[in-house]
């Protein structure tokens, strides 16, 4: 009965390793894709923003921390606050979607790995965990630009830019989600950026061909997005060159 016991972990184990399924990027790489991610917002949003309330509007709302520079040490604070409430706005929706509400939702900050999370120890179905991920980045992201847009404030189309970049480890999450049905059953891991995938919500864990890791990426891959992001980095230096210069002979 031992014999048949260990058999029985064993293959309980090689299951449970089957069924992870994890973001196969380091976080180096996924924070490379968020700077370029922002850089390209910016370039959109900001450009936008200038083609509705000219090139001085930029500025509006800065002049305060001009002004006043104790404002300025208050924007560490917003931003640090801003990371805060993403993670809350992503336990709050996972409340929402499961059984036991914020009982089973767990909140941290992974030294290694230099991130926040929020994290649920029960499975959801895949549509409500599109909700749970793109929650904070309509929140804090895209409705702050929505409303810069429309009054413009400069600070706050800042904010809103950061924000939706901020959100590129979500729509990775989601770009992977979007392999599976939307009924299916996933469970987010508290160690890795991954998920389990469930048969149930009785707890057991099945594998999907559709989920099997990637390979990683070659040396070439690897290069080629360093060169791209050098090149979108420059690019955007020029551009806020030229647009600054722009602004010094209005």
């Amino acid at each position: 009965s031992t014999h048949k016991e260990n058999m029985k972990n064993q293959n309980n184990s090689t299951s449970k390793q089957e069924a992870f399924c994890k973001i196969n990027l380091p976080m180096w790489q996924i924070q490379l894709y968020g700077a370029n991610f922002f850089a390209v917002l910016t370039m959109i949003f900001g450009g936008l923003y200038v083609a509705i309330w000219g090139a001085k509007a930029v500025g509006n709302g800065f002049s305060v921390f001009l002004e006043h520079q104790a404002y300025a040490l208050l924007v560490p604070a917003v931003f640090v606050a801003g990371i805060a409430l993403h993670e809350l706005i992503h336990g709050l929706a996972f409340a929402v979607f499961n059984k036991h509400g914020h009982k089973t939702i767990r909140y941290g900050f992974s030294a290694t790995r230099m991130i926040a999370y929020a994290h649920c120890t029960e499975p959801l179905r895949v549509r409500y965990l599109y909700v749970v991920l793109l929650a904070p980045m309509l929140v804090l992201g895209l409705l702050p630009v929505l409303v810069a847009m429309i009054i413009g404030n400069g600070p706050l189309l800042f904010f809103g830019i950061f924000f939706t970049a901020a959100s590129v480890g979500d729509l990775l999450y989601v770009k992977r989600l979007s392999l599976l049905p939307l009924d299916a059953w996933v469970e987010d891991d508290p160690n890795e950026i991954g998920f389990w995938l469930h048969e149930s919500t009785d707890g057991r864990r099945t594998f999907h061909p559709a989920l099997s890791d990637q390979p990683p990426a070659s040396g070439a891959s690897r290069k080629l997005l360093v060169f791209v992001s050098i090149a979108v980095f420059l690019l955007v230096l020029v551009c806020g060159y030229q647009f600054g210069a722009m602004l010094a002979r209005q």
